[in-house]
């Protein structure tokens, strides 16, 4: 059995976006640039995508500069370019989530049971 899990922390560096896929499903896209250690060493930027209820709770309660926990299992997506040039990138597929930061930016936050509400049973692959 092989294992996959990513739990990363850091900042959104754009507001999150919402979309509705051609099949009905809510999907959110945003990105998270995490501190690498040292002075001066600069981050990494990790796209990551929450689908359903969970995405949109993060569409709604995080903006550019948020900070964010979040979990979830490492996907690589694949596509070619106009020119037939094979791409690749990771993305992190967002399985949970928390709000961390300051006390002013966890004002009026979801309760547990207002963010299980969006949660659909048949997102779990098992």
């Amino acid at each position: 059995m092989a294992t996959n899990i990513a739990v990363l922390e850091g900042h959104l560096t754009k507001d999150p976006e919402l979309k509705v896929t051609g099949s009905g499903k809510k999907v959110c896209s945003f990105t998270v640039a995490n501190n690498k250690p040292g002075k001066d060493a600069g981050a990494n930027f990790i796209d990551c995508v929450a689908w359903e209820g969970r995405g949109e709770t993060i569409s709604k309660y995080f903006k550019k500069g948020s900070q964010i926990v979040v979990t979830g299992r490492l996907d690589q997506q694949v596509w070619k370019t106009q020119d037939g040039q094979n791409r690749s990138k990771l993305v992190i597929i967002v399985d949970d989530f928390s709000f961390i930061g300051k006390k002013e930016e966890k004002e009026n936050l979801p309760t547990d049971e207002e963010v299980d509400e969006g949660f659909d049973l048949s997102q779990i692959p098992f």
